[in-house]
């Protein structure tokens, strides 16, 4: 789980601050390309605010 730092241009679904979830490993930081990806929206999901983060 994280937040989204900065989206690019053309990006409408995310935003700074979006909490997402992604397969990524344990990192500070998870660069997705959105544009290079096979399943929709880049391996994000965007999660409400109703998901705790433990």
């Amino acid at each position: 789980m994280g937040r989204v730092l900065d989206v690019g241009g053309g990006v409408t679904e995310f935003a700074p601050g979006s909490r997402v979830l992604t397969p990524g490993r344990h990192a500070t930081h998870c660069p997705v390309d959105l544009t290079d990806s096979p399943l929709p929206n880049g391996y994000l999901q965007k999660l409400d605010d109703t998901v705790i983060d433990e």
